[in-house]
């Protein structure tokens, strides 16, 4: 049970961190339970009419102004995806996702967080280059755990 909840939020995460070009933490120095990219991914709702949809409109959310291009500058700020460790519940840790809200005109704002998995006993990340990512996440359910550890390449940092 405890591997398919890793494999999730592990594939969750390299799928933001290979299509970011920006990574805000982890920094370059040190480790943490806290990993920040740019979102440029999703593409659920209708950019224009701020619908959601199943299919979206073809244009990723993050291109706040729908030209085509994300995080191109010209005032349109970068909107941020966050994954982190919530440990307030010593005996069930849950690794926690939030991201954008697209469905508002304002940039900035979140939809409330989700929790991706469940069990989690360790989640560190460390920046291995400007681009590079090393994620581990270690989930224990009783006398069971399971430790994932994978490298994630962000794709437009260079």
């Amino acid at each position: 049970d405890l591997v398919p909840q890793a494999r999730y939020a592990l594939e969750r995460m390299v799928t933001f961190v290979q299509e970011s070009d920006y990574i805000v933490a982890p920094d370059t120095t040190s480790s943490t339970k806290v990993l920040t990219v740019s979102e440029r991914l999703s593409d659920h709702y209708t950019n224009a009419t701020r619908v959601y949809t199943a299919a979206g409109d073809g244009i990723p959310d993050a291109d706040n102004d729908w030209n085509g291009l994300i995080n191109d500058g010209g005032g349109v700020p970068v909107e941020l995806i966050t994954f982190h460790l919530d440990e307030t519940d010593a005996t069930n840790g849950r690794l926690m996702e939030k991201m954008p809200d697209y469905g508002t005109s304002q940039t900035g704002d979140h939809k409330g967080e989700i929790i991706i998995c469940e069990h989690v006993t360790e989640f560190s990340c460390k920046r291995l280059s400007a681009g590079i990512v090393e994620i581990t996440l270690t989930l224990q359910q009783g006398s069971k755990a399971v430790t994932l550890r994978t490298t994630a390449k962000a794709r437009w940092v260079d």
